[in-house]
């Protein structure tokens, strides 16, 4: 939850996906840094991973000026394609902040939510924080500890993933869909490793996989590894 350079906890945090480029010659790879930082930290990942891409990534042929060009402009959005993500992120952070008695930065944290996703359920917490009357609405509005709770006696597991884990599959050949459900378009393969992109919903969760693509699978084809791995 808090930012995985400077431990910062604040309503600037984001997941976000970086990638850089390093050729030598004929050969030219792509790397991908990811994880979960405040703005500032977020910037010095960027700016770390455009740089050695500048540096080594034009000079391998044919694909190093390609793929350096397309990495600089994947990096100029990194965050820009995962807005359920991050608008699910910016909830636990709110609740977080709640814990620690930073009200001000939670109210932050649920506006830069609903920025991101307009949801019913947020835009009432946020009313709650702020002390005003919820028209319309039940007398109490559930807090983001009571909705997790309720949801985790659902989907047993499913507060125990939150985006930027590492998965693995514990079933053999998980595939990855375009959407949350069997009849999403096949996307991919998950592979040895990935990292969990959202919270889980209705036993579905999105994942990226370590060689790049992106998409959904069901909760219980994945397990957490039993040590560190590299995503």
């Amino acid at each position: 939850m808090n930012c995985e350079e400077c431990g910062r906890l604040d309503s600037s945090i984001r997941f976000s996906v970086f990638t850089y480029v390093m050729s030598f010659l004929i050969v030219t790879t792509r790397e991908v840094r990811s994880g979960i930082h405040c703005r500032a930290c977020r910037d010095g990942v960027r700016n770390r991973c455009n740089l050695a891409s500048v540096t080594l990534g034009w000079w391998g042929i044919p694909w190093g000026p390609f793929y350096t060009i397309k990495s600089l402009v994947s990096n100029s959005k990194a965050d820009a394609d995962l807005i359920e993500v991050n608008a699910d992120l910016l909830v636990d952070v709110a609740d977080q902040l709640l814990k620690e008695d930073n009200d001000s930065e939670a109210e932050r944290a649920l506006e830069a939510s609903l920025e991101l996703r307009d949801d019913s359920g947020v835009r009432q917490l946020l009313l709650q924080l702020r002390g005003e009357a919820i028209l319309n609405s039940p007398p109490e509005a559930p807090t983001v500890r009571e909705v997790e709770s309720e949801i985790s006696l659902i989907e047993p597991g499913i507060a125990s993933l939150s985006p930027g884990d590492s998965v693995i599959p514990a079933l053999d050949d998980v595939q990855l869909r375009s959407s949350p459900n069997e009849t999403g378009e096949v996307v991919g393969a998950m592979g040895a490793v990935g990292t969990v992109l959202s919270r889980p919903r209705s036993g579905w969760v999105e994942v990226r996989a370590q060689h790049g693509a992106s998409g959904w699978t069901l909760l219980e084809a994945l397990e957490k590894p039993t040590r560190s791995v590299s995503s």
